[in-house]
């Protein structure tokens, strides 16, 4: 792809054009395109980009996943997934399914197309 997103501690997601200069720099940096702030408590751990672009999900150590809008920067959905911090997220290919992986020992998936707060499936006793 043409763009390269990146999460930190500093609890931002970027999204850079690494093939484009950033002219106010004075060196040959990516192209920062958008910032997304605001949602994280703490460092972002993991972002997964949906296959259309339109929307990723973030997770972190506020053992929070968020669902953006890229376009907007905007949170489409809240999901308090787990008990410890989570540091793995996956879009499925047609992005009606998030996965979380967490330090909590668990793996949980998420319908995206209903409201339901619970997940769909639950793995446990990972180590």
């Amino acid at each position: 792809g043409n763009y390269c997103m990146t999460c930190s501690d500093d609890r931002t997601i970027k999204l850079f054009n690494p093939h484009r200069s950033d002219p106010s720099s004075g060196e040959s940096s990516a192209l920062l395109i958008k910032s997304y702030e605001g949602a994280h408590g703490y460092a972002v751990l993991d972002v997964s980009i949906a296959k259309d672009k339109s929307k990723f999900a973030s997770c972190g150590e506020d053992r929070t996943c968020y669902i953006w809008d890229v376009a907007s920067a905007q949170t489409i959905r809240r999901i308090q997934a787990h008990n410890h911090k989570i540091n793995a997220v996956q879009l499925n290919k047609d992005s009606t399914v998030v996965i979380t992986a967490s330090y909590d020992q668990t793996v949980k998936c998420w319908d995206m197309r209903t409201s339901n707060r619970d997940p769909i499936q639950i793995m446990s006793d990972f180590k």
